[in-house]
């Protein structure tokens, strides 16, 4: 009888060791997957995110179905990188536009630029990452005597910091933040201002984009 006790002690302290192991692990697992980066992650956690932490932590808390609905789709913005989208709940269903900083649909994430303009517009991000960026499309402030009609849009470029947007709109800022990689800001500064040369129809957005490309490459190479 000693013995069978003893035997069934053993066994209910085992499974209970056991037990706290497995949620250790779990729970260090568990840690470890919130805190990886959004553009280390293996898959992209679609929903909505209410703020910036939340889209870099690849955390959306607003989980909800919806689809992508493309607002804008020219060929001219298809080659500038420029995709505005908005969202489409499923009939019944509401959510507060208001605390919508950003979503993603599992494959592409969409951001705001309700900081930038009276009408909230959601754009695709470009780059997903270290130094992630969107491109937005939008219609210069007509000079005096000029009708807003007769302008065409532009596009700019915009970084997506841990606290805020930045808009790049000169070019010592792109030159400033490839300092780490010399042979890409050196690249970026021929580029905008070949040796000899000045062109006045330089597209300055597209040399931004392909710059910020090859520089989030190399350091998503590098692990970091």
């Amino acid at each position: 009888m000693k013995h069978i006790f003893l035997i069934l002690f053993s066994q209910t302290f085992f499974n209970i060791s056991y037990s706290q192991q497995v949620e250790m692990q779990d729970s260090v697992i568990s840690k470890s997957d919130s805190t990886v980066k959004i553009y280390k992650a293996k898959t992209l956690k679609k929903g909505f995110y209410k703020n910036r932490t939340e889209f870099f932590n690849n955390a959306p808390s607003i989980i909800i179905d919806f689809k992508v609905v493309k607002k804008s789709d020219s060929k001219k913005r298809q080659k500038a990188g420029v995709l505005r989208v908005d969202y489409k709940l499923p009939s019944g269903q509401t959510i507060d536009d208001e605390s919508v900083w950003g979503f993603c649909d599992g494959e592409f994430v969409y951001v705001s630029d309700n900081n930038f303009g009276l009408e909230k517009k959601y754009w695709k991000l470009d780059c997903l990452g270290p130094h992630p960026f969107f491109i937005r499309a939008y219609k210069p402030t007509p000079l005096l005597g000029v009708a807003a009609s007769a302008l065409s849009k532009s596009f700019e470029v915009f970084l997506l910091g841990e606290k805020e947007n930045f808009k790049i709109s000169i070019s010592n800022e792109m030159i400033d933040l490839f300092e780490s990689e010399q042979d890409i800001q050196e690249g970026y500064k021929n580029a905008i201002a070949p040796p000899g040369e000045i062109d006045p129809y330089i597209n300055l957005t597209a040399i931004k984009r392909e710059y910020l490309h090859r520089f989030n490459e190399r350091l998503i190479q590098r692990g970091e």
